[in-house]
């Protein structure tokens, strides 16, 4: 909440150079083709050297599950770019430092950051992009897990035993649904 929001800026604010680059420690990056987040990165700092409006750039979530609500904005290289004033993503973003600074003063600094974010981006007419790189997406921990080609080393490495914990939940019908309270 509140507390992310402001390391956030104070990542950004503190920042040694002009572009910066973020991502979360939850989630995985899969990069079907072994090439790296070079793509993403270049066609970022492109993107914010061509318009003086975007503010944040996002990685794309496998299976376009952000992307697939927003209007396509644009294609380079083979990256398609989808931008919006609505939406923001904070898993995996690139900002330019002075062009954050827009941003200020962040508006609900209090909520979630997203909310916040998107907010402020729309209140002075910034905007946002999700470049959807062929080969590069970024994925929940889980799904990356399934999806990164691992030796059976590593696969045995990675397993674990799921234990059974006694649980005092009652199952209760209610017109014909089903609940279980503790």
């Amino acid at each position: 909440m509140w507390k992310t929001q402001m390391m956030y800026v104070i990542g950004v604010v503190k920042a040694s150079n002009e572009f910066v680059l973020h991502v979360d420690d939850d989630i995985a990056i899969i990069d079907l083709a072994s090439k790296g987040m070079g793509s993403f990165v270049e066609a970022a700092v492109e993107k914010f050297q061509a318009s003086d409006t975007v503010v944040l750039g996002s990685l794309g979530m496998c299976e376009r599950q952000e992307s697939k609500k927003l209007a396509r904005c644009g294609a380079s290289r083979g990256i398609e770019l989808f931008c919006s004033s609505t939406f923001v993503s904070t898993q995996l973003y690139m900002t330019q430092k002075s062009r954050f600074a827009q941003m200020s003063p962040i508006q609900y600094w209090r909520h979630f950051s997203e909310s916040s974010l998107s907010v402020s981006i729309r209140k002075m007419n910034l905007s946002s992009v999700i470049f959807e790189v062929p080969g590069i997406c970024k994925s929940q921990f889980k799904h990356g897990f399934e999806r990164t080609p691992l030796t059976s080393e590593e696969k045995a490495e990675a397993q674990f035993v799921a234990k059974k914990f006694s649980s005092n939940a009652i199952n209760e019908k209610m017109s014909g649904l089903k609940c279980k309270f503790r």
